[in-house]
């Protein structure tokens, strides 16, 4: 599967969760490290272990532009694997919309 096949199935399924209003289908969790690999390797297109500005603009991560100040915790203008995974759960635990909360919280378990 290609990086942008990824980043677009990734980009797919959060927009499906948050437009997601009827019909909930209770399946297994994916766990958040799995998705957190899979978003950074469709991002790291040159796999240097950092994204720059140039990555991130192209593969148009709104969220992390608009949120690279705390992202970039270093202020270098590029994101490493560990400030990511310092990010991620971050941006995800935004992204699951109120009307999915308590179904989220009660998968969990």
């Amino acid at each position: 599967m290609s990086r942008l096949s990824i980043a677009a199935f990734v980009a797919s399924a959060s927009f499906a969760m948050g437009a997601c209003t009827h019909h909930v289908v209770k399946t297994e969790p994916v766990a958040d490290d799995t998705r957190s690999d899979a978003a950074w390797a469709a991002l790291d297109a040159n796999h240097d272990g950092v994204l720059s500005m140039d990555e991130i603009e192209a593969q148009h991560m709104v969220g992390l532009q608009q949120d690279l100040a705390v992202a970039d915790a270093n202020g270098d203008g590029s994101v490493s694997r560990a400030e990511w995974n310092a990010w991620w759960p971050r941006m995800t635990k935004s992204a699951v919309p109120p009307s999915l909360a308590g179904y989220v919280a009660s998968s969990a378990r």
